[in-house]
């Protein structure tokens, strides 16, 4: 097994694969709203609004409730999805994927370690002592070692 894993490529061999990926999942949002307008008119005509419009067959009786209410609700239910997402999710997303990114091969994290070993060679040049420079925020401030 650890031969066939040997010779299967890696994934940044064919950074294609990664970007087709990232390009539909960014457009399959807009097809995915289109699909759930649809569906919410057709669940509307179909099932739900004779429902609310017939005494006794449903839990609610609203005869008041036209397609116009029902898509409002529908567009309001999807902005208060929006609103938790980004207050809750995408905070969390991020953190994930900076993570991984560090983690696995991150192209720049040579270049960061290359970078900082050559500040560390200057500033030991110019007699600076890089930890006690290096915990304060330049506003003077001292960091925050939340991680």
């Amino acid at each position: 097994m650890s031969k066939l894993m040997g010779k299967i490529k890696k994934q940044y061999v064919f950074p294609w694969i990664g970007g087709l990926k990232d390009i539909w999942s960014m457009t399959s949002v807009y097809f995915s709203a289109i699909n759930l307008l649809l569906i919410s008119v057709t669940a509307y005509w179909t099932t739900i609004g004779p429902l609310l419009k017939t005494p006794g067959a449903f839990v609610i009786y609203a005869p008041w409730l036209n397609i116009y209410i029902f898509v409002g609700g529908m567009f309001a239910l999807v902005l208060i999805a929006m609103v938790l997402e980004y207050k809750f999710i995408y905070p969390s997303y991020f953190t994930f994927r900076n993570r991984q990114e560090y983690e696995h091969q991150n192209l720049l994290r040579g270049d960061i370690k290359l970078l900082a070993d050559r500040l560390t060679r200057i500033e030991e040049a110019l007699g600076i002592t890089p930890a006690e420079e290096s915990k304060k925020e330049p506003d003077g401030e001292e960091q925050s070692t939340d991680s």
